[in-house]
């Protein structure tokens, strides 16, 4: 139920779909529509968190933070998460596509904001360190 969620959400999942397809591995929803939350189950979870929670498929950023207690706290919370390795990584594709999704709905009676968001494809290679 997309229309439930706040503008900030929605963009996030727009811009994925719109990238990579509604059919792409990065193309899916990042949430569980409510409907389908009855169909999770503990041991779901645990599986989920086992194959997916793991260093290489992580990135922990900071902003705006002191590097040496951003670097303590991230040993301090994180420390415990399982190295796994790429290679446990399954094979899924999730090309970019490019395109656009329009999401209309009716502004709230106190909303000043349109909310909009641009992407476009690159790489790391254009970026200066």
């Amino acid at each position: 139920q997309t229309e439930q969620l706040p503008p900030e959400v929605l963009l996030k999942e727009a811009i994925h779909e719109a990238a990579f397809g509604a059919t792409g591995a990065l193309g899916q929803p990042h949430y569980c529509p409510p409907e389908a939350v009855s169909n999770l189950c503990p041991r779901m979870l645990r599986e989920h968190r086992e194959q997916f929670y793991q260093t290489p498929r992580m990135v922990l950023v900071g902003a705006g933070v002191d590097h040496d207690e951003f670097l303590a706290l991230s040993d301090r919370y994180f420390s415990a998460v399982p190295q796994g390795t790429h290679s446990a990584s399954p094979a899924i594709t999730s090309p970019y596509i490019g395109g656009e999704k329009r999401i209309q709905r009716e502004l709230a009676m106190n909303s000043e904001f349109c909310h909009v968001s641009l992407a476009w494809m690159t790489t790391w290679e254009n970026i200066e360190e």
